[in-house]
């Protein structure tokens, strides 16, 4: 009898699956990989897979603290100062 592999591919946040990884959008983000035991860490960069819907979230929750700019092609740009109350996005593309 002839077996069929199906590969699915998920979201790193939700419990959603696709049947290509064009469906994700890749990041890489600072984390923390913890030993065994839970005590030790190390701070790393660690490739992160989402879905749309979590990539949205993840860039509206971010662009609430931070200046992120659309630099084209579906890619933002994060930098790493907080927004002022009541300063604009111009101000940080003014500095990009």
């Amino acid at each position: 009898m002839a077996t069929v592999e199906v590969k699915f591919y998920g979201c790193d946040t939700c419990p959603r699956k696709f049947d290509s990884s064009g469906s994700l959008k890749s990041l890489v983000l600072p984390a923390r990989l913890y030993d065994k035991d839970g005590k030790k860490f190390v701070v790393t960069l660690e490739p992160v897979d989402l879905c749309q819907v979590c990539f949205d979230k993840f860039f509206e929750l971010i662009d609430s603290k931070f200046a992120t700019i659309e630099v084209g092609g579906g890619q933002r740009k994060i930098y790493t100062y907080l927004k002022e109350e009541g300063k604009e996005n111009s101000d940080a593309q003014a500095k990009a």
